[in-house]
């Protein structure tokens, strides 16, 4: 899915993008539907949905209802609101480690998790 976020780079970069930041990998404010696959401890599998808070080719930042540990591996859908030619939807899969983890300003709304990309799935 190398392929699908390339694309969908290229066109942010045509249009208007308000949250990039200077830093080593340009980061886009966008707010895409994820879901987090990891496992605990005990060896049970955990599936979070959430939503991006911003994207880079490096990894993504993104807010959801459950608290993940730093260092935990964790398989990442992003769902793309571009079609590529033969599909009927689009996503971008990869596996990552959570880097970040931070309770957001009001309890109730759930955590902040940045995960660093390792790899992508086609």
């Amino acid at each position: 899915m190398g392929k699908a976020l390339a694309i969908l780079v290229t066109s942010l970069r045509l249009s208007e993008v308000s949250e990039i930041e200077k830093r080593r990998w340009e980061r886009y404010g966008l707010g895409f539907h994820v879901y987090i696959t990891s496992m605990d401890v005990s060896g049970s599998v955990e599936e979070i949905a959430g939503t991006t808070r911003d994207i880079s080719s490096s990894g993504v930042c993104l807010r959801c209802k459950s608290l993940l540990q730093q260092g935990s591996e964790v398989d990442v859908k992003i769902e793309l609101p571009i079609v590529l030619e033969g599909t009927t939807g689009s996503h971008m899969s990869a596996r990552g480690t959570v880097v970040r983890n931070e309770s957001m300003s009001e309890p109730h709304e759930g955590y902040e998790l940045g995960i660093m990309f390792n790899r992508f799935y086609p």
